[in-house]
């Protein structure tokens, strides 16, 4: 993905930092929530990641289930 300005402050987002995993898939859905409430954290606070949306995991469970048919 090409690097971006930051309309309000001119900034150049960069999408290939290193120690990072780039940007979610559109349609992917990430919080950063507590650990035993779920109750979402501000940004910069640590915690549970949750991740979810319609690529999450489905296509790597199906891959795993025809491999454990053959």
């Amino acid at each position: 993905m090409p690097n971006l300005l930051d309309p309000e402050t001119l900034q150049e987002f960069t999408f290939n930092q290193a120690g990072t995993v780039g940007m979610p898939l559109p349609g992917t859905i990430i919080k950063i929530v507590e650990p035993e409430s779920l109750q979402e954290l501000p940004v910069g606070e640590d915690g549970l990641i949750l991740i979810g949306g319609g690529t999450s995991y489905e296509r790597l469970f199906e891959c795993t289930r025809k491999k454990q048919q053959k």
